[in-house]
C-alpha cells in the first residue's frame, strides 16, 4: 500500500508467522530486527516532502478550463502566489531561476513566515521588532494550523483595505488543500 512501516510493525509480522506455523519460542527483538534488517539489507528513511498521488487529469482540466476563468476576475497585481522552502543559514540563494520570457512581477511581498524549533531562540533575543514572522513548530514543518493562522492574518489585512486578490498555493499535501 506504500505506506511507512515501521520496527514495531515489522516485528508484529514477524512473530505472527511462527505463531502460525504453532511455533512458541520465536520472539521478534530489537536485536532480531537489527539483524534481519542487515541481513535484507532493510534501511530506515525519514519521510520528506510530500505524497505523489495527484489526480493528474483532474489537475489538467482545472488548469485548462477553471484556472482561466478565474483568474480574468483579478487584475495580475492582484494574483499572488504562495510557496514553501528551507531556509539554510548563510547559504542564501543570490537570484532566483525563472523563465526568460516570462515577466516578473515586482509586487507586493508578504512578510516571510518563519517556522522555528524553539519559542524562544536565543538568537532573536532582545529583538522587537523582525521582518519576517516566526512561529514555533516541534518539527519546523508548515502544518495546515499555521498556514490557517497565516492566512486568517494577511485575510484580517486584506479586508481592511478592501482588496481582493487571488491566492495560488501549489498543493500535493492533502492536509493543506
Amino acid at each position: 500500500s506504500n505506506l511507512p512501516v515501521s520496527g514495531e510493525i515489522l516485528k508484529a509480522k514477524a512473530e505472527k508467522f511462527p505463531a502460525d506455523l504453532n511455533i512458541d519460542d520465536f520472539k521478534a527483538t530489537n536485536w532480531w530486527l537489527d539483524r534481519w534488517k542487515k541481513r535484507y539489507d532493510v534501511v530506515f528513511k525519514r519521510a520528506h516532502g510530500e505524497k505523489k498521488d495527484a489526480d493528474i487529469p483532474s489537475a489538467i482540466n482545472w488548469i485548462e478550463n477553471e484556472l482561466p476563468a478565474t483568474l480574468q476576475r483579478y487584475k495580475p497585481e492582484d494574483v499572488y502566489n504562495a510557496d514553501e522552502t528551507g531556509l539554510y543559514c548563510r547559504a542564501l540563494p543570490n537570484g532566483s531561476h525563472v523563465f526568460k520570457k516570462t515577466a516578473h512581477f515586482g509586487g507586493e511581498n508578504r512578510p516571510l513566515l518563519f517556522i522555528g524549533k524553539l519559542k524562544s531562540p536565543r538568537c532573536l533575543c532582545g529583538v522587537h521588532h523582525l521582518p519576517i514572522s516566526y512561529v514555533s513548530g516541534s518539527n519546523m514543518w508548515m502544518i495546515a494550523f499555521l498556514f490557517q493562522e497565516w492566512l486568517k492574518e494577511w485575510d484580517k489585512s486584506l479586508k481592511a483595505q478592501r482588496h481582493r486578490i487571488a491566492l495560488m498555493v501549489p498543493c500535493s499535501n492533502t492536509v493543506l488543500c
